[in-house]
């Protein structure tokens, strides 16, 4: 009996192999002749049977486990991704840069289709995204402040906390709705602006082209605007015109106050010397002085009036000079006592026969010219006086376009409340440019003039006045002749680039 050297295993007579084992046996077995060797193939067809079928059945459980373990990497490798690709898609970068792409490009018709509208808005056309867009273009600070917000919002949405700061302009949301149930969707919304004015009850308020008749309230509310730059107007019709104000405003919140529009209503007040005289405003009859003074208005801070007053005698009318007013001016009528004597008042009859007889200047050009120089000098040194003290009343020997002109230029110097610190230093009249023209009963005359100033303007936020320095005009006077008053005015001037003065007659 035999037994094989690998397992211990009882070996049949005749075998090559061991049953349990499977091992080769030696080829020689002592004194038994010699096995023959075997081929390779013929060792495997002599192996056993039960073995052989066992190593079959391993080999393709091995190929399922490879399978498997690829399809399950692949199967974690593909919910990495989509976890990846669900946290990029759900982030509101791309939506914020989307927006700001557009915002700094002006593509108004990208914008348009990027930005969801509010439930103020109905719907916007590109024409008004156009002009949002050059709106905030045209303010650096307020574009910058838009960049700058929309980039913390989506850094505040990103972390999922609050933002702690206010949107401006435009608000970054998270829509309700998700993209295959998983995937946030984002949305920059336009914030629309309200906006309230204060303005007279009666007065018409027009924003842009948007109007708001009287509602009998101080208070007005614009609502869902755009955001951006607009004209805002209120009219009223006063007594003495219409009142007009225009402000040029710019908002891109809502304010939180309203703006106010309301009017600077001024009252002239005027003083007679007596009672009972008659008042004329832009030359009809407004009333008689009851008392020694009264208030005309109002006035608008651009609104002029032409006053005068007129005292009737029993012997004769006495009429003053006009006078234009502005503002809160205080005008004083001074009107001359009635002859006294009958001696008085047959000499005033006589001057004034003598006046309706001929109430021509002189017709010697030479002996006109004093007055129409002094009526000149008065009416520059007048101006002065005015531009300094911003009083019109003391302007002198001026009428029709100088004397408004003039009155103009004191308004508007009041309105913003600049002054001259400045004097007269010479005027220089050239003699030889003087003339004198007759047309029937009407004579006017001009002459040139060197005018000397030392001159500085008190700006209402310098602290100390200006140091003044020399400056020289040149202009050309035009004047007319009042026959009923008996004196030259000033009735225009033109600025000249320079003069060569022939005969100087200095003031």
């Amino acid at each position: 009996m035999k037994f094989c050297r690998t397992c211990g295993a009882e070996i049949k007579p005749g075998k090559l192999f061991c049953n349990n084992c499977g091992t080769q046996l030696s080829t020689t077995n002592g004194d038994e002749k010699p096995v023959p060797t075997l081929t390779r193939q013929e060792a495997s067809n002599e192996r056993p049977k039960g073995n052989h079928e066992k190593q079959s059945r391993k080999k393709p459980k091995k190929i399922w486990i490879g399978l498997i373990s690829i399809l399950f990497l692949l199967l974690l490798a593909g919910c990495g991704y989509g976890y990846l690709y669900v946290q990029k898609e759900s982030s509101p970068v791309k939506t914020v840069e989307e927006f700001t792409t557009a915002l700094k490009s002006q593509d108004a018709s990208s914008l348009s289709k990027l930005v969801k509208l509010s439930g103020s808005y109905e719907s916007i056309s590109i024409s008004n995204w156009e002009k949002l867009l050059q709106d905030l273009h045209q303010d650096q600070e307020a574009l910058d402040t838009v960049f700058l917000n929309i980039r913390d919002q989506e850094k505040a949405m990103q972390k999922s906390i609050p933002f702690k700061g206010t949107p401006f302009v435009f608000e970054l949301e998270e829509l309700e709705e998700k993209k295959w149930w998983v995937i946030k969707q984002f949305a920059v919304v336009l914030r629309p602006v309200s906006m309230e004015i204060q303005a007279d009850e009666l007065a018409e308020v027009t924003l842009n082209d948007k109007m708001l008749s009287p509602t009998g309230e101080a208070t007005r509310t614009f609502d869902s605007l755009l955001p951006g730059a607009y004209v805002l107007k209120v009219t009223k019709e006063g007594a003495f015109g219409e009142f007009e104000k225009v402000e040029h405003v710019t908002i891109w919140q809502s304010p939180e106050n309203p703006l106010s529009l309301i009017f600077n209503e001024h009252y002239v007040k005027i003083l007679s010397s007596k009672k009972g005289a008659d008042l004329f405003v832009n030359g009809k009859l407004y009333g008689k002085f009851t008392e020694e003074s009264m208030e005309i208005g109002p006035l608008s801070d651009e609104q002029t009036i032409t006053l005068q007053a007129r005292y009737t005698y029993p012997s004769r009318d006495v009429l003053t000079e006009e006078v234009i007013a502005a503002g809160s001016d205080t005008i004083e009528f001074k009107i001359p006592d009635e002859p006294e004597t009958v001696a008085e008042k047959e000499d005033e009859e006589t001057k004034e026969e003598e006046a309706e007889q001929d109430t021509s200047p002189e017709s010697d050009t030479a002996a006109l010219r004093p007055d129409v120089l002094n009526a000149i000098y008065d009416y520059n040194t007048s101006y002065i006086e005015a531009i300094t003290s911003l009083d019109t009343s003391v302007l002198r020997s001026a009428k029709g376009s100088q004397l408004k002109e003039a009155t103009d230029i004191v308004v508007d110097l009041r309105k913003r409340n600049v002054y001259y610190v400045g004097h007269l230093v010479d005027m220089t009249f050239d003699g030889t440019t003087f003339k004198v023209e007759q047309s029937g009963e009407n004579f006017k005359a001009s002459v040139s003039v060197v005018e000397t100033y030392m001159s500085g303007w008190k700006d209402p936020k310098a602290q100390s006045n200006p140091a003044l320095k020399q400056k020289k005009y040149y202009y050309m006077y035009y004047c007319e002749y009042d026959s009923t008053l008996g004196k030259w005015f000033v009735t225009g001037n033109k600025e000249l680039k320079g003069l060569n003065v022939g005969e100087a007659v200095r003031y």
